[in-house]
Order: structure tokens, then C-alpha cells, then sequence
């Protein structure tokens, strides 16, 4: 049942104060925090247990949450991945709040075209008593950020900041972070108003770092502050956000320049040398090129010759970012560079008419001189193999351009693969800046292929070292809409598109329908939309000819079976592709294959079937809400040996669910395996591991537990069948009340006072005693939530 909810608002304020004529001068403006406290109380199940659903957060601002216990507690916290999930058991004791408790989940591995995403988990208390108290504080601090004027911040390590300003026209920006405390870390982000990074930096003990950062548009943008200490002093950071104008590099301009500043300083007085931390130089450049074909920047650095024993200077930095442009690590994040400050070759290209910038940090008199061109690029050669050296040159680069006008799949192999490394890429019309990072492979049978979606494309290669060289061909072939026959040369690859769904099971079938005396050995790759190999097989078929027909020679047809054990691989929503790609053509006619062909053209005919009702022996349809629900199989005699029995169910994704089932006459339960959606791929959890293992009981009569993350899903037993007796499965299913988590809401927008400090929506700085200096003054928000469950 649904917990009834209340909301309770306070108001509090806490000022320091330096009173009377003995008050010190302030230098920076301190800023006015605005804190805000999240309560959200935990309800346990009448098993005495406590499930919490911590579901993924997008846009991602993060709190300093502590799960507040008032006994010992112990609890499974139970992580999913994409494809698995591991159980991690931990306690607490006493009375107390466990900080940082709820944190990021895991971040599924971005690939060439597939974003990563965050995935949700779930958390199991109990206690020996089954009777205790469980809650959840989120505590957030909002500031101002003044643009053009610096503020300081007080910081609470067990708190996350969030300094809020807005952005209307300006293009470019500079953030100088300077940490006034030594032993001291702390992150800093940048964020938009969706939750996106756009820069980050980390300062550890007393640094001081300047962020680039170029926003997305007009609206509100957070600075995140988290804070770790080793001491009990007081953590402050200082902030400087100015707004910048890049500096044009355009085509064919080359720019000399010098980073000025020292950090080691001569005292006047007494001649003393010292080393005063600075923030560094920073000079931000911008430049683009059109769409259709790639600029180059080259440039060079000169560092001071410093004796590291007397003094380390600041180690000069570079980021390249852009204004439009995004790529997903984790996150949507700004397109972001760190190159290599000793010198480097940096080819791009504004696919969607994006700016580039490159901001350039550092001091001590260090030169510069930045080279911009717009070169002559040549077309990527395909399917000829072609020579590569970097003689005398260290890790030099080499750049094509690859229009494709129909999407199409791209294979690399070379005679020293692990020579050259190779990048493909390009800004989609989405504004997704995307790269593939292919492997080469000595074989054109051993390389990959990758998946690229009609565009422009720019392809770079970089030489492992000084002196490398290679032979490398690419070799390209079209990706066809709809399945049947397909023609595809020795040598060459074929990708034949169809349509799929997350939760189906296919088999697909690849048959040689080449009516000669030959035998061809294929690569078959089965990718899914997002260019991912799910499988991959190397079938050798072959026809004969049988008095005036054909025959299959050893074999003609070569069949996978999507999603079932071990591999468990099924596609997402939308569509899949078979790669065939043939490279041995042989002669069958005498005692083995002999004669291979060179030149030659194989015929292939693909065909796709659901199969999800081929292997299944039985299905149940259930919805399971609020109450336990039974599913009921008879299992026929004479059975197989083997058998599936399915249970599609519908749910509320977020609910932590008691499985038990009863057989009768069946000689072993093999495999419980449960596929459920997540943003249109499957996500599956295979009970039979014994590291995250719920299950317990035996043949007959058992239990296991696991948590929906969608609303609909298979679960699935394998069960080896005594087939001399009709047997049964009977299952019920129980929903157990679980709390759903509400992380906090996006930061609010507070605007900045010419002081430095804020005005907190609509409520004023309190204004304390007359003639009294307030240095800080904290409005402190208590909103507590009492937040329902499943």
C-alpha cells in the first residue's frame, strides 16, 4: 500500500560573523548558501524486509545522500549491467548515517553508435530483529555565481554545491578554480540545464586550474563542487567565471604566442625566492572548416629548462572542445581533447558547421605557434592495399576522406596491425560526435567489420612509433535493405539488413545457393543496429553437382540461433545485420578442396525466422502488480528430454519480486534465465551464477528473488524432463513493496547579488546587526519528503 505523503518546510539561517574594529579585511566575496535537505523515509515489507529501487538518473546532478539506520543493519545491493548483474553484501552498525549512499549506477560501455546509458539497481535490507527505522537525506547547497567577479565558498565535504548562473549570448567561457585548503581534493563540473557536461576539472591540495568551456545555448548552468579532506581545517574554493572571446585561427593563419606568469617569485625585501601558486595563462583559440572537407592544425611548444629539484612548474595543457557537438561517455558530455602539449597534428572537420576551440594553459614564458590549414585530403583508397611509412616521425598522422552516400560496412587489414591505429569519424545530424576506433587485422578473414551510416566521414591513422610502415587495404561493401538472395565476391563483404525486436528470438539462415562444384568459407557477422557484433561464425558450405541437380557438399546452409544459452545475444528494437563476407573459394570436384579460386562471385540466400516459438515448449501470459499471482504448466507425457517453459509477464518496472515453484516428475531444473527490455535492448539476469545467486531450494520446490527494470518480461526455465511421466510447474509469483528512490530535482536558479552573494528565489539575505561585518550567511532550506513505494 502506498505510503501517504507530507511535505515539511523550514527555514533556517546561520551567519558567521566578524565583529567590531578588530574585523580583518575580506578580500573575495563570500557567497550566500542556500541549503536544501531531501527526507525520504523507507518502508519495510511485512517479511521484515526493506527493498529500495535506485532507478538510472538522466540528467544526472548528484547529491550527498546518507541512509539514515537507528540499529545494525545488513544489505544486498544488487548492481545490474546490460547483460548480467553482481550481488555485494555489506552491513552497518549502530545508529547512523552512511554518506554517500546512494551513488552513480553502472554505466553501461558506449560503443561506435550506441550511447551508454545508466542502469538502475537494487538494495535488500534486513535486520535480525525485523524491526527498525530506514531513511534517506539528500543534502544540496546552491550559490550564485557572479560572471566577472570572483566568490568564495565555504565547503562542507559531506555536501554537494551546485553554483548556478545563466548564460545569454556569450560564446565562450573561462573558469578559475583556486582551493585555498591543502590536503584537500575536489571535483568540479560544469553542466547545462539537461544534466550535460560541458568540462570538468580536478583540483588536488592547493591548486589552481582554469576550465574552458563553450556553453549550449542560452539557460541555466550548474558548477558542481564535490570535496574530499583529510584534515578538519576549512575547505574554501574560489571562482572566477569570465566570459571570453576566441581568438580566430583561420585557414592558413599561423599564430606566435607566449603563456607569461611565474608561480616562482622573488621577494623584494629580503631577495628571497618562493613558490606562490598561480592560476595559469589561458588563451583560447577558434577555428572550422566546411563540411565536406577536413582542416588540419599543427603546432609547436618551447617549455622553460627548469631544475625539477627547485622548482616543478605548471605542466602546460591543451583541450580542444566545441559549441555544438556531444559524444557519450557516461553521459552526454561536450566533445572534449586533451592533446599531447609537446606537439601534435590535429585533423578535423565541421561536419554540421561546428567551431572548434583550442585553449592553450600554462606560464613560466612558454611559446607557442599554432599552424592552421585547410591541406589536400585525399579519398580513402578502397579495396586496393596501398603503402604507409612514418619514417623519421613519431606517431604521424595520416588523413582521408570517406563520403559514403548509402550505409555500408568497412573491413581493415594490413601487414603490420599493430603498427598503425586507425579513428573514424563524424559529427551526425543529431550533433553526436562519434568515433570508431576499428582493429586492423593481419587477415582480411580476421578483421571486424564496422558498421558506418551513410555521411561524411573522416578517417585518420596514427604510426605506433618512429619508423613504422604497413601494406593496408579497406575494403568496403553496401548494407542491403530486406532479406533473400545476395551476391558477394571473394574478397569482398555484404551486410544484409532486417527488421527486429528486443524480445524475440531469431534464426537466422545463410545458404550457398552457388550452383558450381566449389566450397566457400565466409565470415558471418550478425550485428545490431548499433554496429555491435552479436555473433560470428566462419561456415564452410559447399554445392556438388548429383546427375543433373545439386547437392550439398558436407553442408549448404549455415543456421544461428539468437538468445538462447550460452550466448544469450538478441538484438535491440529496430534492426539487425548479417555480414557475409567470403574469402576462400576451392574447387570440390576430387578428393579434397583443391584449386582456390582468386576472382570469384559466391550467391547466398538469407533468411530470418522467429524461433521464440520453436524452442518454447510452453507459455503462460501473467500480470503481477500488487498481489501473488500463480502460473500453472502441465507437462505432457512422453515429453522431450529437454524442454523451455516461458512466463511472459507484465509488471511495475521497480518492483522486487519472490519467485517459488513447484515441480512434480521431472528429473533436474536446469537453467532460470529472465530477459527484460531496457531502452530498447534486452537486459538479462541468468540465475545459475552462483556469485549473485538468489536461488535456494532443490528439484522439487525452490525460490529465487530478482528486481524488474521494465514493465514487461520472459522468465524462462529449462527443465530436464523424466519422459516416462506427466509432470507439472507450478509458479508464483509475489511482488514485495518496494521503495522507489526520487533523486533530488535539477538545481533551481538563483541569481547572483553585486556582492557576491544571492538572492535565494524569494527569499531576502537576512540583514544582521549594525555595524557588524556578516562574512558568510547561510539560508538554510529543510524540505523533508516522505515519498511512496510499489
Amino acid at each position: 500500500m502506498p505510503k501517504v505523503g507530507r511535505v515539511v518546510l523550514s527555514i533556517l539561517f546561520t551567519s558567521v560573523l566578524l565583529a567590531g574594529q578588530a574585523m580583518p579585511i575580506v578580500n573575495a566575496a563570500y557567497a550566500t548558501l542556500y541549503e536544501v535537505t531531501y527526507s525520504q523515509d523507507l518502508q519495510a515489507d511485512d517479511n521484515g524486509h526493506t527493498y529500495l529501487y535506485v532507478p538510472e538518473n538522466d540528467p544526472a546532478f548528484y547529491s550527498a545522500s546518507g541512509l539514515v539506520h537507528d540499529s545494525d543493519m545488513s544489505y544486498a545491493e544488487y548492481q545490474y549491467y546490460q547483460d548480467s548483474w553482481v550481488r555485494a553484501l555489506h552491513s552497518m552498525s549502530g545508529i547512523g548515517e552512511q554518506m554517500d549512499f546512494i551513488q552513480a549506477s553502472t554505466i553501461t560501455m558506449a560503443d561506435w553508435l550506441l550511447d551508454a546509458s545508466i542502469m538502475p539497481k537494487f538494495y535488500d535490507f534486513a535486520n535480525s530483529t525485523n524491526s527498525y527505522d530506514l531513511g534517506i537525506n539528500d543534502k544540496q547547497v546552491y550559490f550564485g555565481v557572479p560572471i566577472g567577479d570572483e566568490v568564495s565558498v565555504i565547503l562542507n565535504p559531506t555536501v554537494a554545491y551546485f553554483g548556478v548562473f545563466n548564460v545569454t549570448t556569450e560564446e565562450f567561457f573561462h573558469l578559475t578554480a583556486t582551493s585555498r585548503q591543502d590536503l584537500t581534493d575536489m571535483t568540479i563540473i560544469i553542466q547545462d540545464q539537461m544534466g550535460r557536461l560541458m568540462n570538468y576539472g580536478y583540483l588536488e591540495n592547493g591548486d589552481i586550474h582554469v576550465i574552458p568551456f563553450a556553453p549550449d545555448g542560452p539557460g541555466m548552468y550548474v558548477i558542481g563542487i564535490y570535496a574530499t579532506a583529510d584534515n578538519a581545517g576549512l575547505p574554501i574554493v574560489d571562482l572566477l567565471l569570465e566570459v571570453i572571446t576566441p581568438d580566430d585561427l583561420l585557414p592558413g593563419g599561423i599564430v606566435e604566442g607566449v603563456l607569461p606568469g611565474s608561480e616562482l617569485v622573488v621577494k623584494n625585501d629580503a631577495g628571497d625566492t618562493v613558490h606562490q601558486e598561480k592560476a595559469p595563462s589561458a588563451h583560447t583559440f577558434k577555428f572550422s572548416s566546411n563540411y565536406t572537407h577536413p582542416g588540419r592544425l599543427r603546432y609547436s611548444m618551447n617549455f622553460p629548462e627548469l631544475d625539477d629539484d627547485v622548482y616543478d612548474p605548471f605542466e602546460t595543457e591543451l583541450q580542444i572542445t566545441t559549441d555544438t557537438t556531444y559524444t557519450m561517455t557516461g553521459g552526454y558530455a561536450k566533445y572534449l581533447s586533451m592533446p599531447d602539449p609537446n606537439g601534435d597534428t590535429i585533423y578535423y572537420q565541421s561536419f554540421q558547421n561546428e567551431t572548434y576551440y583550442l585553449t592553450i594553459m600554462g606560464m613560466e614564458e612558454t611559446t607557442y605557434t599554432l599552424l592552421n590549414e585547410i591541406p589536400d585530403v585525399p579519398l580513402l583508397p578502397l579495396s586496393t592495399p596501398f603503402y604507409l611509412e612514418s619514417w623519421n616521425i613519431g606517431a604521424q598522422r595520416f588523413a582521408y576522406r570517406l563520403p559514403l552516400a548509402a550505409d555500408s560496412l568497412l573491413k581493415i587489414n594490413t601487414t603490420n596491425p599493430s603498427g598503425f591505429s586507425w579513428m573514424i569519424y563524424r559529427t551526425f545530424g543529431d550533433n553526436i560526435y562519434r568515433v570508431a576506433y576499428p582493429t586492423d587485422a593481419s587477415s582480411f578473414h580476421t578483421a571486424q567489420p564496422l558498421y558506418l551510416p551513410a555521411g561524411n566521414y573522416l578517417v585518420v591513422g596514427t604510426a605506433g612509433g618512429m619508423d613504422y610502415n604497413a601494406v593496408t587495404q579497406f575494403t568496403l561493401g553496401p548494407v542491403l535493405d530486406g532479406v533473400g538472395g545476395v551476391a558477394v565476391d571473394n574478397g569482398g563483404i555484404i551486410g544484409v539488413r532486417m527488421p527486429t525486436d528486443a524480445m524475440t528470438f531469431y534464426r537466422v539462415n545463410v545458404t550457398l545457393e552457388t550452383h558450381d562444384n566449389v566450397s566457400v568459407r565466409a565470415d558471418v557477422d550478425i550485428l545490431n543496429q548499433y554496429g555491435i557484433i552479436l555473433r560470428g561464425t566462419q561456415p564452410q558450405l559447399g554445392n556438388i553437382q548429383s546427375g543433373t541437380g545439386w547437392v550439398a557438399y558436407g553442408a549448404n546452409r549455415s543456421t544461428v540461433v539468437m538468445g538462447l544459452p550460452p550466448y544469450y545475444d538478441m538484438f535491440c528494437d529496430g534492426f539487425g545485420i548479417i555480414a557475409i563476407s567470403p574469402y576462400e573459394v576451392r574447387n570440390n570436384t576430387g578428393f579434397s578442396l583443391t584449386n582456390e579460386f582468386g576472382a570469384y562471385t559466391a550467391d547466398y540466400s538469407v533468411t530470418v525466422e522467429d524461433y521464440l516459438s520453436g524452442f518454447i515448449n510452453g507459455t503462460n501470459i501473467a500480470t503481477v502488480t500488487s498481489s501473488p499471482q500463480w502460473s500453472n504448466f502441465t507437462l505432457g507425457e512422453p515429453g522431450d528430454p529437454f524442454e523451455w517453459y516461458m512466463i511472459d509477464m507484465s509488471c511495475e518496472a521497480g518492483t522486487w519480486f519472490n519467485v517459488t515453484y513447484l515441480a512434480e516428475d521431472i528429473f533436474s531444473m536446469g537453467q532460470i534465465f529472465i530477459y527484460q527490455r531496457h531502452k530498447g535492448c534486452v537486459q538479462m539476469l541468468d540465475l545459475d551464477s552462483s556469485l549473485v545467486n538468489t536461488f535456494s531450494g532443490d528439484t522439487s520446490r525452490a525460490q529465487f528473488q530478482f528486481g524488474s527494470i521494465s514493465d514487461g518480461l520472459y522468465i524462462i526455465f529449462s527443465i530436464a524432463r523424466d519422459t516416462g511421466l506427466e509432470g507439472s510447474l507450478d509458479v508464483m509469483i509475489s511482488p514485495y513493496l518496494t521503495n522507489q528512490y526520487e533523486y533530488p530535482p535539477a538545481p533551481v536558479y538563483i541569481a547572483s547579488s553585486p556582492a557576491g552573494g544571492i538572492i535565494p528565489l524569494a527569499i531576502d539575505p537576512l540583514i544582521l546587526f549594525g555595524g557588524v561585518g556578516v562574512v558568510v550567511v547561510i539560508v538554510a532550506v529543510v524540505l523533508v519528503k516522505k515519498r511512496g513505494a510499489v
